[in-house]
């Protein structure tokens, strides 16, 4: 960049200060940016408005902007950028980085704040901003007033590429920069600002549009001699191994997992947010949630070694099932090089590659026994009776059973589809009646804190960083928390398809024993919100279709009208009617499993 170019980008210390800034992002790999409007953020967002390499996108509302920044961070595996003002405006940015810290996902939170001498004496749009998120962020750093010395451009390069850097080391996560401005903020030409007397690489960076520090990780890939040995011998020994997937920060294809345990005849239970469920693979179990909950059935399948992959399973049946196995030797192998074992019954913690791991154990594992064969085939029977019975139960329901829906999805959304399930309800009945057998549908969620809040900006920010149709399943009340997220459908024409399930409350709330006390059950918990969601399509915009029949459902989904912008599907359902259903699929299920026990007893 010439000297004139660069007075015309960057007209005064303010600009050249935060134009380095945005610059080293860039070559550190920073492709999307998210702000909501504000005066302190201005020259963070007039910078960006002129930075080619980062796409920038707009929101208005703070919460639903970290959520959408979260969302594009969990699809694209990479950093993204959230921008804003200075005052309350940061502080409706902290439940999405509490999922991001949680999920390990890599968000750059970047607040503008006032100058140190209009803190805490009264200025308007003034809080404290310094370690806002406590420990919710991995690193804080708050920047020094803009200049541009050469000292101060080589030290604003540094910290973006450390901001970088620290988002997607393991474990990866949010970390924040707080930047204080003082006024003007706005590109004005300072007659006193130099150029000319800054060095090159100060002013514009290393040469070839290399970033200023290169920061280089080196991650543990593979397991040692004597762990892998310690794992070998289990393996060998073990007649009755189980392999859980659960989610991961950032899910491989699972390639040498599934060689692995197909060569040895051992049974994986596919959690809905691993990317295993899908897979062409025989070892894949996906219907546990039904079977684990009959009690004879659960008993006899008994490991004698578990190994977990990733996250604790949304299950918590089968988690509860798992703590019942506390003497088994259970290994957690941690992609994300964190800690996530709540149950507290590990007895070895691996933080290492999975997909290295299982390659290493492929080599090094004798092939399976006839022993191990039955077992997978006790699993996959259980499997296959429980599935199929539910399946034929779903069909029998013509009135809207929200199990159902997950059953209709399954069969209508295209290959490759990207589902995005709210959390409770729906993550659970995605998790029960989501089976996907040999067909790849990506299933993503917010599965770390867990917060119903932010739903619909996350599914936007995935639309956003795909460039696909997200069809996102949520819950009245959950969709209600994150109505605002709607606009940015608007605003950049993203394509989503929202399935509202309204069932008038929180639903999941009736599965509960609070339900125990009907006195104040719907007030403290059902609370019935009484929405009408055809007048949200209305005000933002969408499609809207309301879901009175399965019929209606596949025209809607068939519809080419809602194969654009925003569309909104709304289906009523019971609370209370959903709950007996629910029940009545796993008594249809059981059933069917007992009755399949019997003919292989008689069999035999």
């Amino acid at each position: 960049m010439s000297e004139t170019n660069f007075m015309q980008e960057y007209p005064n210390a303010l600009y050249a200060f935060t134009g380095a800034f945005f610059d080293e992002l860039a070559r550190s790999g920073v492709r999307h940016a998210v702000f909501c409007p504000g005066s302190r953020s201005t020259p963070l967002v007039m910078t960006l408005a002129k930075e080619p390499r980062i796409h920038l996108w707009k929101q208005i509302d703070e919460r639903s902007a970290a959520f959408f920044a979260l969302g594009a961070a969990k699809y694209l595996k990479e950093p993204v950028a959230v921008i804003c003002t200075s005052g309350t405006a940061a502080a409706n940015f902290l439940p999405a980085i509490a999922e991001a810290r949680l999920s390990h996902i890599p968000l750059i939170i970047i607040t503008a704040d006032r100058p140190h001498e209009l803190r805490d004496c009264g200025a308007p749009q003034t809080i404290n901003q310094l370690h806002l998120y406590g420990d919710q962020v991995k690193w804080f750093t708050e920047a020094p007033l803009p200049e541009a010395s050469n000292t101060s451009l080589r030290y604003i390069r540094t910290l973006a590429c450390r901001a970088a850097a620290e988002s997607v080391t393991s474990p990866a996560g949010p970390v924040h920069i707080n930047m204080p401005f003082r006024e003007p903020l706005t590109p004005e030409i300072d007659p006193e600002f130099h150029p000319e007397k800054l060095d090159a690489e100060a002013a514009f960076g290393r040469a070839n549009n290399q970033p200023y520090v290169a920061v280089r990780h080196a991650e543990i890939n593979s397991i040692d001699a004597s762990t892998l040995a310690q794992l070998t011998a289990l393996l060998n020994n073990s007649q009755n191994p189980l392999i859980i997937a659960g989610s991961q920060p950032h899910p491989a294809k699972h390639t040498a997992l599934l060689r692995f345990a197909e060569t040895n005849s051992i049974p994986v239970l596919a959690d809905p947010l691993s990317g295993a469920r899908g897979v062409p693979a025989n070892c894949i179990i996906s219907g546990y949630e039904i079977f684990l909950r009959h009690r004879p059935t659960s008993k006899r399948l008994n490991p004698d070694l578990i190994i977990r992959v990733g996250d604790a399973p949304v299950s918590k049946i089968v988690n509860q099932w798992l703590e019942t196995f506390h003497t088994v030797p259970h290994i957690i192998l941690d992609n994300a090089f964190g800690w996530n074992e709540p149950s507290h019954i590990e007895s070895m913690y691996i933080r290492a590659q999975s997909e290295t791991v299982f390659t290493q154990l492929y080599a090094s594992v004798t092939s399976a026994s006839s022993l191990k064969t039955e077992w997978l085939q006790a699993w996959q029977h259980a499997d296959e009776a429980a599935t199929n019975a539910a399946d034929s139960a779903c069909n029998t329901f013509t009135d809207m059973f929200e199990g159902r829906l997950y059953r209709e999805l399954d069969r209508l959304l295209p290959d490759n589809a990207i589902v995005f399930a709210g959390n409770s309800m729906p993550i659970r009945d995605t998790d029960t009646f989501f089976w996907r057998r040999n067909r790849p549908i990506e299933i993503l969620a917010n599965r770390a804190a867990n917060g119903i809040d932010g739903v619909v900006s996350t599914a936007l920010g995935v639309a956003a960083a795909s460039g696909k149709r997200v069809y996102l399943v949520i819950g009245d009340v959950s969709m209600y928390h994150d109505m605002n997220g709607l606009l940015a459908a608007q605003l950049n024409r993203l394509p989503l398809t929202a399935l509202v399930i309204n069932n008038n409350g929180g639903g999941i709330f009736s599965f509960l024993s609070q339900t125990n006390f009907p006195d104040s059950f719907e007030d403290l918990f059902g609370t019935p919100i009484n929405l009408d969601f055809q007048h949200t399509a209305k005000l933002y915009g969408a499609q809207y279709t309301f879901i009175e029949t399965w019929k209606t459902l596949r025209q809607a989904l068939d519809d080419p009208a809602n194969n654009t912008g925003l569309v909104l599907l709304e289906m009523r359902t019971n609370r209370e009617q959903n709950v007996i259903q629910h029940r009545e699929i796993w008594k249809f299920a059981h059933e069917a499993i007992e009755l399949h026990s019997t003919q292989e007893r008689k069999n035999d």
